[in-house]
């Protein structure tokens, strides 16, 4: 299983096939993921627009370890938009 945190409006957890959660701090949407023990957290942190650039995630991968912590994977993605 994996959960998607991302930053809209306030910041939200994602459970695919479930519920969506809101919180106010991003250390709170985290909490709360883990707690759900998912293999994988992504993570949709929005980037301001700028000059020739629009507004847009860039996401981060979180992986589970044995001993249940979460460090972040080589997986990354979001750049600049096309």
């Amino acid at each position: 299983m994996f959960v998607r945190v991302v930053q809209r409006d306030a910041w939200e957890v994602e459970v695919p096939g479930g519920e969506t959660r809101s919180f106010a701090s991003r250390r709170e949407a985290l909490a709360f993921a883990e707690s759900l023990e998912p293999a994988w957290i992504e993570v949709g942190t929005v980037v301001p627009e700028r000059e020739g650039v629009p507004r847009h995630h860039r996401w981060t991968t979180l992986r589970r370890s044995e001993d249940g912590s979460y460090a972040t994977s080589g997986l990354r993605w979001g750049g600049r938009p096309g």
